[in-house]
């Protein structure tokens, strides 16, 4: 038995066909995804965050005043009471001034609110130090902070209220922060934080010179955040899907036969047997063979390979239609009642 994908490989219809969904994931892109500042569907994955955020709050019991039961701010709000972390600094006059720091990019710049697994590491590190660790410009800063109380009898209950928090804490603060107006700042795209030690390289900004670290905290101050992230990631996911989708649809209807003249045999029996079941009923047989004779010389099949008298003169594809012909004889001389 061959294995299922015993065909797979690429023909020049696969790569055309790849070609066209990648160029239509770029015009998606170019005119749809664009910036965060004039982006058509960046307001939709905005709303597709903020109800994540409405929803995870109301599983972990928000209870929304009257008229407020479609604000993610009073959810936000909520998110923040009840799963507050002692690295959430937003300003550097809290902390220490030892660097710049505000709150278009404290989600950037402390490491603790990264949504990936660097954020984590640094976030259960920071709730059992009672420290706050920061990256900027090339550095990794570390001062301490005030404690916050891990509930918990041993070092696995304390683990898991500590990933509680984090997780907890990066839901309220994805969608933006309660006390901001208009978007606010969201999350870092995961693992973008780590730019922040590419301090090197001159890239010309306006009328600065700037370095790697400084650019890639300029960009996200311009609304770069995980939402957007997800904004940008609509034309890959699309590109992808549609690729698939062209392969897994060849794979069924074209590759499932051995050859072309397989195909043609079976499309001539599909037919032939129909049409005998339309007739049936017919008085004579003799009409219907003669129409069925008729179908095999002057029908013509998809794939682009027809089946008229001059394809006859190919070997291959007359035994095929042939033995077709004897097996849909049989089919039709029970039917109608001959044998």
């Amino acid at each position: 038995m061959k294995p299922y994908f015993y065909q797979d490989h690429c023909d020049r219809y696969d790569y055309l066909a790849a070609a066209a969904c990648g160029a239509m994931a770029g015009l998606v892109d170019i005119f749809l995804g664009s910036s965060p500042a004039d982006s058509a569907l960046s307001g939709w994955t905005d709303e597709q965050v903020d109800h994540a955020v409405m929803k995870f709050a109301d599983y972990c019991g928000w209870s929304p005043r009257l008229g407020k039961e479609d604000s993610v701010a009073s959810a936000i709000g909520f998110l923040e009471k009840k799963y507050p972390v002692n690295y959430d600094q937003a300003y550097a006059t809290g902390s220490d001034a030892i660097f710049d720091m505000s709150t278009k990019n404290h989600h950037l710049k402390s490491l603790g609110h990264a949504p990936d697994i660097v954020g984590l590491f640094f976030s259960i590190l920071n709730q059992f130090t009672e420290t706050s660790t920061f990256i900027s410009d090339g550095q990794l800063i570390t001062i301490k902070s005030d404690p916050i109380e891990m509930q918990g009898g041993d070092l696995i209950s304390k683990l898991f209220c500590g990933v509680a928090n984090w997780f907890g804490h990066i839901m309220s603060d994805v969608a933006g922060s309660s006390g901001t107006s208009g978007r606010g700042s969201g999350l870092a795209i995961p693992f973008y934080e780590l730019f922040g030690l590419c301090d090197f390289g001159t890239f010309q900004v306006g009328q600065y010179r700037n370095t790697l670290a400084k650019v890639a905290t300029k960009v996200f101050q311009e609304g770069y955040d995980f939402r957007f992230g997800l904004t940008m990631a609509i034309p890959v996911v699309l590109c992808d899907l549609s690729i698939r989708l062209i392969w897994a649809l060849r794979q069924h209807f074209y590759y499932h036969f051995d050859n072309v003249y397989d195909a043609v045999r079976w499309i001539f029996e599909e037919e032939a047997v129909a049409l005998l079941r339309e007739h049936e009923g017919v008085m004579l047989w003799q009409d219907g063979l003669l129409q069925l004779f008729q179908l095999a010389v002057y029908r013509g099949q998809p794939h682009g390979i027809s089946a008229q008298p001059q394809l006859f003169g190919q070997s291959r594809c007359a035994d095929g239609l042939f033995a077709a012909l004897l097996q849909t004889l049989q089919h039709g001389l029970l039917l109608f009642g001959t044998i």
